[in-house]
Order: structure tokens, then sequence, then C-alpha cells
């Protein structure tokens, strides 16, 4: 990461945005299931292991994202890209905002990421299907 707070490269943004956008989708104020599949192929697409999907995941989207879970007129058609990305820097930068802040620090330990349903639903598609793709023909 580089310095003066712009903390990824452009090569880095290239590769997260669509991350940054499918992981999103399981904020919304909606039946998140539904896109799983396309989540899931998405994610797989990504250049990042599992590992760093449960990092970006966790310490990148969740923190920005959650909040809209506790809004009474939160996000249901998708978050905004530019909003998205720019959330995400500044969370990065430690500009976020006071309740994001907190939600994020309430909901930052390992267990209770690792056991939210819709996520590791995801996680296990994204490993089966990168496992089917690597199966010889």
């Amino acid at each position: 990461m580089s310095g003066g707070g712009n903390w990824f490269s452009e090569a880095q943004l290239q590769a997260r945005r669509p991350v940054w956008n499918a992981l999103s989708w399981m904020y919304l104020d909606t039946e998140v299931s539904e896109d799983r599949d396309w989540r899931i192929r998405v994610l797989s697409a990504s250049p990042y292991s599992i590992d760093e999907l449960d990092t970006i995941h966790r310490d990148e989207v969740r923190p920005v994202c959650l909040p809209n879970l506790f809004d009474v007129a939160g996000v249901w058609e998708g978050f905004n890209a530019d909003w998205l990305e720019q959330a995400i820097r500044n969370h990065k930068r430690g500009g976020e905002n006071w309740p994001a802040s907190l939600m994020a620090r309430v909901h930052r330990s390992k267990a209770a990421f690792k056991e939210e349903p819709e996520w590791m639903a995801t996680r296990q598609g994204i490993i089966a299907l990168r496992a089917q793709a690597s199966e010889p023909a």
C-alpha cells in the first residue's frame, strides 16, 4: 500500500471493486440469498484466496455496509459503487463515522464473523466452484 493516505494502488482497486460490490450485496435490506450464485461466481473469479476474501469482507466491506441492516430505510437495490469505494477508503484511513466504527468493533471478532450464515454459504460456494474448476476435464 502506498503512502499519503491512498491505501490502494490502481491495480488493487481494479481487482477489489467487483469484490467489494459482490460482498456488499450481503448487506442489502432484502433477501440476499437470491443473489448468492452471482456473488459466488464473481468472488471465485477474483485473484484473492479464500483467506484474503475473508479479510476483505471482514475488514473492508462489513464495517461500512453492516450499519445498513440497522437503518429503517436501508439500501436494498445495491450500494452506489463510488460511495462504497470512498467509504472503504475512508474506513481504511481511519476516517469512518462513529456508528460504523462502533459496529465494526462489536462485530470484529472472527468468531462472530465466521458464524455469519450468508457469508458461510457464499464462502462454501466459492471453495466448491474453485475446486470444480481445478478438476481435470
